[in-house]
Formats: structure tokens, sequence, C-alpha cells
């Protein structure tokens, strides 16, 4: 699991100031020394990031329909992820794989498929895998040639 560690860009909404980049760092999996935990504020940069990750598979779905397949079993894999974490995210934030013949989706070590029907995401995604996912599937776009876009550049 990827924490996403919000204390630079918090600092600056506080202040009122413009976030103009995030830096990203991967450690290990051991909790973070110090610090406070906020369950409110984590609910809220979760609801952000999952608006922003809707939003960004929205917007490149339909070139992967038009130029991949609009069978989802034919899509890159990590696009066939992001489908069902998008699922997820719109279904109340639950696994909803119910057939037990739908394809098994992974990515990064992360598998769901119909056993994990009822699952949250939350248990296995953080904030942070969101946004990597994100940069995976954009990279995907990249290696499958399409187009740049607005939202990507």
């Amino acid at each position: 699991m990827i924490k996403f560690l919000i204390e630079g860009p918090l600092e600056h909404v506080i202040a009122d100031k413009d976030i103009t980049k995030i830096a990203v760092q991967t450690e290990s999996a051991s909790e973070p020394e110090g610090g406070v935990a906020t369950d409110g504020l984590a609910r809220q940069w979760r609801h952000i990031f999952e608006s922003q990750f809707q939003v960004f598979f929205a917007s490149h779905c339909d070139w992967i329909r038009t130029n991949i397949s609009t069978n989802y079993h034919e899509w890159p894999e990590v696009w066939n992820f992001a489908r069902v974490v998008r699922n997820a995210i719109t279904h109340g934030g639950t696994i909803n794989i119910n057939s037990e013949n739908a394809p098994t989706v992974e990515w990064r070590g992360v598998v769901y498929n119909h056993t994990k029907f009822g699952t949250p995401i939350e248990t296995e995604l953080a904030v942070g895998d969101l946004f990597f996912l994100m940069l995976d599937m954009d990279q995907e776009l990249d290696d499958l040639g399409a187009p740049l876009t607005p939202f990507t550049r």
C-alpha cells in the first residue's frame, strides 16, 4: 500500500497558497513516525482523489473503447483493473464483481475477482495507490499512442 503524505500541500491550502506541485516519495510499508491521524481529513482527501480518478478514467475510456476494443476483456491489464476500481468507487466503494465467470484483474499485487465482492477498495488501495494507478494508466496510453489531452498534459 502506498501512502500519500499531505503535509506540504495541506500547509499551502491553510496558507491560502496555490499548490503548484506535489512531490511523491515511496517508503517501506511501516507506519511513519509522528504525525496526527485525522480520519475526517483522510476521508475528504480520499473523496477528492476518487473523484479525480473517475474523471481521468472517463476522459480516456472512449479512446480505449474506440482504439482497443469495446470488450473490456481485451483492454490492457492496467485499464481493466482501473475499470473495476472505477466501478467500485461509483457503487459505494466496494468491489462489484459478482459473476464467477468474470476474469480476475490484477495491478501491483492487488487482485480482484468475484471472491472479493463487497470488499471495500480502501482495504487494499490507499489514496497514493490511486495516484500511481493513474500514472500507470497514463503510461499505458502513451505506450498505445493515444493523443495527448489537456487533462493529462
